[in-house]
C-alpha cells in the first residue's frame, strides 16, 4: 500500500526509525529526507483496536522543547530555505470509526479554535490540518483531575493525530482571550508533571496517561519555573481588568450613539446635551487607554496605557526557565500604578455620571420603540 500523506511518488533509498523518537525518516532518491513524526501508533495498533470505533494509543512523553530563532535574511543569500519542525506539544493519536454524520455538522467556534491552538492533522499528513469535529472532544486533565484544555479533534475514518501545545485554556468569559490583548497566545503553559488525556466519541470514551517533560538540554529548576507560572496567572488578572475597561467603554458609547441617533424630540434635548457631555468624557477615558496616533503611518503608540499594560504583562510571562528580570518587574509595578490611577477616575465615572444619565433615560421616557398604533382598514369602503 502506497503512503500518500505528504509523502510525494519519488523512489525511496533507505528508512530508518529514530530509536530515541520512534520517528521514520525517509531517504529519497532525489537525497531529500522526510520524517513522519512517532509511528509507534503503527507498532501498537492490532485486530482488536481496528474492531473498535474508537481507539487511543498510548501518548509518548512530551517535552517543552525551547526553540531557537534564526532568518536568512540576515545572511546576503537572496532565498531562504527552511523545513517545517516537529510540532510544538503534546502528541495524541487516535483510531476512529466516524458514525453516520448529521446533515448538518456543527462547526466548532472559530475564535475557540484559534485560542485553544491545538493543531490537527491526519496522521503522517506532513502539517496537513484537518477538519475538526464537535463530536470529537478532547480533555487535558492533571494529575488531581482538573481539566486543563478541552478542544474537538478531526473525525477521518483511520488514524487521527492532534497537538495540545501545552496551554491551558483561557476563561470563555475573558476578554483577554477574545480580539484584543494576548489572545493567540492562549492561556499559560503548564508545568511538567502528570497528565491525562480524555478522548470521547459519541458514546466511546478512552483515556492514557502522559508526562510533559522540560527540554532535557537545559538545566532548569523547577521552584524557578513554579515561580514564573504563579506569576503569569497573576498577571493575567491584570490584562483581564483592561480589557474589561476598554470593552465597557466602547460598549457605552455606542449605547450613546445609539440614543442619540433616535432621540430627535424637541422633549429630547437635555437627554441628547447629557449624552455629549457623557459621551466626551468616555472618549477622554479611550484616549488615556488608546491615544489617537499624531498623523497616519508608522506611529509610537507606547504612550497607551493599555500597550504599557500588556507589554508589562508580556514581560512577567515571558520569563521561561530564567527568573524574571528586574527591569520586567520594574514595568510591572509602574504598569499597576498607573493602573490603579486610571481605575479610579474609570469607576468614579461609571458609579456617578453613567448611573445619573441612566436615571435620565428613564426619566425622559425614552425608548427605542415607537408607541405602536394598530393598523386597519375599511371594509365597507368597496
Amino acid at each position: 500500500m502506497r503512503w500518500t500523506h505528504g509523502f510525494p511518488i519519488v523512489p525511496v533509498r533507505d528508512l530508518a526509525v529514530h530509536p530515541r523518537e520512534n520517528d521514520l525518516i525517509i531517504g529519497t532518491h532525489g537525497r531529500s529526507i522526510y520524517i513522519i513524526d512517532d509511528i509507534s501508533p503503527l507498532r501498537e495498533i492490532s485486530s482488536q483496536a481496528l474492531q473498535k470505533k474508537l481507539h487511543l494509543f498510548d501518548v509518548q512523553d512530551a517535552f517543552q522543547f525551547q526553540q531557537g530563532r534564526m532568518s536568512a535574511y540576515l545572511s546576503p543569500g537572496d532565498a531562504s530555505y527552511s523545513a517545517g519542525n516537529k510540532e510544538f506539544g503534546a502528541c495524541i493519536t487516535y483510531y476512529l470509526v466516524p458514525s453516520e454524520k448529521k446533515e448538518k455538522q456543527e462547526e466548532p467556534d472559530s475564535g475557540n479554535e484559534m485560542r485553544q491552538r491545538a493543531e490537527t492533522s491526519r496522521f503522517g499528513g506532513g502539517g496537513m490540518m484537518g477538519r475538526r469535529s464537535s463530536r470529537v472532544s478532547i480533555t487535558i486533565l492533571d494529575s488531581e483531575g482538573k481539566t486543563i484544555n478541552e478542544f474537538n479533534g478531526t473525525e477521518e475514518k483511520g488514524i487521527n493525530r492532534v497537538y495540545w501545545n501545552f496551554r491551558e485554556q483561557l476563561d470563555e468569559s475573558d476578554p483577554s482571550s477574545s480580539s484584543r490583548g494576548f489572545r493567540f497566545r492562549g492561556g499559560v503553559s503548564v508545568l511538567p508533571g502528570e497528565y491525562t488525556v480524555k478522548i470521547k466519541y459519541d458514546d466511546q470514551e478512552e483515556s492514557k496517561p502522559f508526562l510533559v517533560k522540560y527540554d532535557p538540554r537545559i538545566e532548569v529548576e523547577m521552584a524557578v519555573l513554579k515561580a514564573n507560572y504563579e506569576m503569569s496567572k497573576k498577571v493575567q488578572e491584570l490584562s483581564k481588568v483592561i480589557n474589561d475597561a476598554s470593552s465597557r467603554i466602547e460598549d457605552t458609547k455606542k449605547a450613546l450613539q445609539t440614543i442619540k441617533e433616535n432621540a430627535r424630540d424637541k422633549e429630547m434635548k437635555d437627554l441628547l446635551k447629557a449624552a455629549g457631555e457623557l459621551e466626551k468624557k468616555l472618549n477622554e477615558m479611550s484616549e488615556i487607554l488608546n491615544p489617537t496616533p499624531p498623523k497616519q503611518g508608522i506611529s509610537d503608540r507606547s504612550a497607551g496605557l493599555n500597550r504599557q499594560v500588556m507589554m508589562a504583562v508580556y514581560g512577567m510571562m515571558s520569563g521561561g526557565n530564567e527568573p524574571i528580570s528586574q527591569a520586567s518587574k520594574k514595568r510591572y509595578e509602574k504598569a499597576i500604578a498607573k493602573l490603579s490611577d486610571f481605575l479610579e477616575k474609570y469607576n468614579a465615572l461609571f458609579q456617578t455620571d453613567v448611573e445619573n444619565f441612566k436615571k435620565l433615560v428613564e426619566e425622559s421616557g425614552f425608548s427605542l420603540f415607537k408607541e405602536f398604533i394598530p393598523l386597519k382598514v375599511d371594509k365597507d369602503n368597496n
